[in-house]
């Protein structure tokens, strides 16, 4: 329950600092106050870094503090304070000045009165805490910090799979001339997509198809993103061909406008992918969906194609789309990827490429590998090792997560049963819901000033692709990133996501040319965890602009998540009239 009140405590202190370090000296503010406050304010930040690094086991019950009262009476500080500066910025005149002191008088001292009334109750629990050593200071590095790294930012892992690949390539470019559906069915969190992405990157698919295609299904299926997905690769393939005066020719016009507006960005401040596609949604908007079909089953005649659809819920998402999808007898391909039998049975051309669980032996490498780097296990460690890879159950994300969990921490007997024993009570439980159990286990252990910038990856959509320089700015901009001097915001919002990537938590999706990361994305089953996580925090909620489903806890929720659909009409215009009444922060 610490998360949401450090994210809160962090804020306002850099809010609090960043004023009487930088606002203009025509701003009246009584100082000896705002550096009270900020003195209490730091004083609760140490005492949460503390309370999270207790074993469970031996954590007081703070509760009422952790869950609310702290992040709430910040919260209510940081929105009395910023404008109490702002608007005296802005005012116009000495009478305008004179009032928004006037308010602020009246206004501060009931914050006041809510820190102290909490500072008592931290106090009361230090005492249980037994807390006597002297405090870290504020402005020292992390553990795991800026100063050095315990592991290299590894790369998803395809451990265990050169078996499965052998056998699709063999399908994949076999001698059938009609098209091929193959269908990969597994749990979630055994390795459909790491495989199905393996495959697509393959030097040898590549070349021997002349477009390809990604797109990611999920639940909440659209069929006109489906469609835009494939058509905007095919649009930027073929964009530059001379076309007829027809529709085709307008789409492709367009998208060449867009590229060529690109490069005009100069290098390094070109758009992403991500941006592009959104910029292409609304070329395409006046289209209907049926145009758009027709469009790429244009594209696509008569050219070998083979195109993943990830993550597919429901046969009628295929049903829907597949007549945009040509036979011409040239070997093209159609891979999907699913966690439903009679889905993956429907769509495949034969039998389904069923993927089963890591045995002990490949269990216990892939394991070694994520926690040691390639290197041997050490003997002192083998035993309660090999107790933690066999309690993964052999599935790949949950080895790699807890690998990431235990290379980050203390290599001790002590530390690595501790995690043994919380793996060995989630029993008895089915498929997701244990793999979510066991995930958890890696949130619980992660250092408190990620938590927040993890449970932050929840108000991105499923399967998004997210900017890091984007994701930095966020994080920053809400007041998650604790200022190190003499480093930048942005150097050590950058070292939280090398560290959640170190810790399996995010992956990579896309490098520059000099190796830089780019975008990452997170595996559907973590972010999961992180919207269980932050509801149960009253950290975040998340509503669909086309629902009117009212989010839980929505009155207690600092930050609201409004998620769209590509489909313009089926926006309903009473939701966002509804969430601005239920919601304190619209």
């Amino acid at each position: 329950m610490a998360a949401n009140a450090y994210a809160a405590v962090v804020s306002l202190r850099c809010v609090v600092e960043d004023i009487l370090h930088h606002a203009p000296k025509r701003i009246i503010l009584e100082t000896q106050h705002f550096q009270s406050l900020l003195q209490k304010i730091s004083s609760f930040q140490h005492f949460l870094e503390d309370y999270d690094a207790l074993p469970l086991t031996s954590k007081p019950e703070a509760e009422d503090v952790l869950k609310g009262q702290l992040a709430k009476a910040c919260y209510a500080a940081e929105d009395i304070i910023e404008p109490f500066v702002l608007d005296q910025i802005l005012a116009s005149s000495q009478v305008r000045v004179e009032r928004i002191l006037t308010s602020f008088s009246q206004d501060f001292p009931k914050v006041m009165q809510d820190v102290d009334f909490i500072e008592k109750k931290v106090m009361e629990i230090k005492g249980k805490m037994g807390v006597v050593k002297d405090q870290q200071p504020l402005n020292s590095l992390h553990a795991d910090g800026l100063s050095r790294r315990l592991a290299p930012i590894a790369n998803d892992t395809t451990m265990g799979l050169d078996s499965h690949l052998l056998q699709l390539k063999e399908r994949i470019v076999g001698d059938e001339p009609k098209l091929q559906m193959v269908s990969i069915i597994g749990m979630g969190g055994i390795g459909k997509t790491t495989l199905a992405r393996t495959l697509y990157d393959d030097p040898l698919i590549v070349q021997n198809f002349e477009i390809r295609a990604w797109v990611t299904i999920s639940q909440e299926y659209d069929m006109r993103e489906t469609l835009l997905a494939v058509l905007h690769v095919t649009e930027i393939l073929f964009g530059k061909r001379k076309h007829g005066e027809d529709s085709a020719s307008k789409v492709a016009k367009l998208v060449d406008i867009m590229n060529k507006h690109s490069d005009e960005q100069g290098q390094g401040k070109q758009e992403d992918s991500a941006d592009k596609f959104v910029k292409f949604v609304e070329v395409m908007s006046k289209h209907s969906d049926e145009q758009i079909g027709e469009q790429l089953r244009r594209n696509l005649y008569g050219r070998r194609y083979f195109i993943v659809m990830d993550d597919m819920w429901s046969i009628n998402v295929w049903d829907e789309v597949r007549k945009y999808f040509p036979d011409t007898s040239n070997k093209s391909r159609i891979v999907i990827t699913t966690r439903l039998s009679n889905v993956a049975t429907t769509f495949d051309s034969n039998s389904p490429h069923e993927m089963d669980f890591l045995d002990e032996d490949k269990s216990w490498n892939l394991f070694c590998e994520k926690v040691f780097l390639g290197k041997a296990c050490p003997l002192e460690l083998e035993e309660i090792g090999m107790q933690i890879a066999k309690s993964c159950k052999g599935l790949p994300l949950a080895l790699v997560v807890i690998g990431g969990l235990l290379a980050k921490s203390q290599r001790s007997i002590e530390q690595w049963k501790d995690v043994a024993e919380n793996l060995a009570s989630i029993i008895n439980l089915e498929n997701d819901e244990q793999c979510l159990k066991i995930l958890s286990l890696s949130y619980k252990h992660l250092p408190i000033h990620l938590k927040p910038c993890f449970l932050y990856m929840a108000t991105f959509p499923e399967d998004y692709e997210i900017r890091i320089s984007r994701l930095i700015k966020l994080w920053i901009a809400e007041g998650f990133v604790n200022p190190v001097m003499p480093h930048s915001l942005e150097d050590i919002a950058m070292e939280y996501v090398k560290e959640l990537i170190d810790r399996n938590l995010l992956v990579v999706r896309q490098r520059g040319t000099l190796g830089k990361m780019k975008s990452c994305i997170i595996h559907d089953l973590l972010r999961d965890l992180c919207l269980r996580e932050a509801q149960q925090e009253n950290f975040l909620c998340i509503a669909k602009v086309y629902d009117v489903k009212i989010p839980r806890n929505i009155q207690n929720t600092r930050r609201l998540g409004i998620h769209r659909s590509t489909k313009q009409y089926r926006y309903n215009p009473r939701v966002l009239n509804t969430l601005r009444s239920a919601s304190p922060v619209l």
